[in-house]
């Protein structure tokens, strides 16, 4: 693995870990809100507003950071798995390549 693979790994693992975190976050903060009856619980009418807001909003960016997270991960599998297999086709390409050419040479 070349040292920039390495570094969009770490990079999108840290995108995974931080997309959970955020989503871990908001779940337990509505969690511990609910009452008996399953409704959540606000102080205020303004908490009530804005909470809720902001706790969608961290939902929907831990939610990206997740998929970007797997999507620079599964690059990494893809390119470390993929250049494989295009440089030897590539090879027994040349080879087929060559050999057509020498025995026209032959002839």
């Amino acid at each position: 693995m070349a040292k920039s693979e390495i570094t969009v790994l770490v990079v999108g693992i840290l995108m995974i870990v931080i997309g959970m975190a955020f989503r871990i976050y908001v779940s337990r903060n509505r969690f511990y809100r609910r009452g008996e009856g399953g409704l959540q619980r606000f102080s205020s009418y303004r908490k009530s507003v804005i909470i809720p807001a902001f706790e969608t909003m961290l939902r929907i960016i831990g939610t990206l950071l997740v998929i970007g997270g797997l999507s620079f991960c599964f690059a990494v599998w893809y390119n470390s798995h993929g250049v494989k297999r295009n440089n030897s086709k590539k090879i027994s390409d040349t080879t087929v390549v060559t050999a057509k050419k020498s025995s026209k040479k032959s002839r």
